[in-house]
């Protein structure tokens, strides 16, 4: 199969322009000189004042820069827009290859949260809810409701840390999902069910081996998916 690839390689590069809101009218005016288009890039504020970008076209294996100015009354804000401009153009180059929704949520009082909207579509699509933790599971069971009311398919979730306080593992297995899969990072005797929606993987190869390359001088990041030389 190796003879395939001694040809050229089929791969064509796009140059891609974007602008934040610092100065629209200086990249307007780059545009014009290079003889390209803004567009593509969705800017809006949440009723809390958080920012949210999106990226309405694909950008997956393109040059892409961005214009943005930080002066002015809301530097602090701009820098921030300008970092996750460039996280939503990083979410297109993942693994999984998928588009991305964003749940946001609201803390009415301390300890509860709930989910004040769902952006993105959804509808007919397998969807999976990736998170750090599950404690309660509040906000969990609120974006899978959510979603579900806006026509999604499966919904898978996933998490690194179980915490499953309260009754957290019963509503899980109540709720309309597929799976929820976390680590064993924190035991939970209630997975591993038969017949049960939620389950744990082991963790344990990915730490012997991190350990195992740090004693003998190795990289790590490659056990996690990465191309680091540390």
């Amino acid at each position: 199969m190796y003879e395939d690839l001694k040809g050229e390689l089929p791969i064509t590069t796009e140059f891609k322009l974007y602008s934040g809101s610092g100065n629209p009218q200086l990249a307007q005016e780059i545009a014009d000189i290079l003889g390209v288009e803004l567009s593509g890039l969705k800017l809006e504020k949440f009723a809390n004042g958080e920012l949210y970008a999106r990226f309405e076209e694909s950008v997956r294996g393109d040059d892409v820069f961005v214009i943005q100015s930080m002066a002015g009354q809301n530097v602090n804000d701009l820098l921030m827009e300008l970092l996750i401009i460039i996280d939503a153009a990083k979410r297109l180059s993942d693994y999984l290859g998928c588009s991305l929704a964003i749940a946001h949520k609201g803390r009415p009082k301390h300890n509860m949260a709930e989910v004040m909207a769902v952006i993105g579509d959804i509808e007919g699509k397998t969807c999976i809810i990736n998170d750090d933790m599950i404690d309660t599971g509040g906000t969990l069971i609120g974006s899978i409701n959510e979603l579900k009311k806006m026509g999604a398919g499966d919904i898978y979730v996933c998490a690194t840390h179980g915490i499953f306080s309260r009754n957290a593992v019963q509503r899980l297995e109540e709720a309309p999902i597929a799976e929820c899969v976390v680590t064993n990072a924190i035991a939970e005797p209630d997975a591993n069910k038969p017949g049960g929606k939620v389950k744990t993987i082991s963790i344990a190869n990915e730490f012997a081996e991190c350990i195992y390359n740090v004693f003998m001088s190795r990289p790590v990041s490659g056990i996690f998916g990465g191309n680091s030389t540390i």
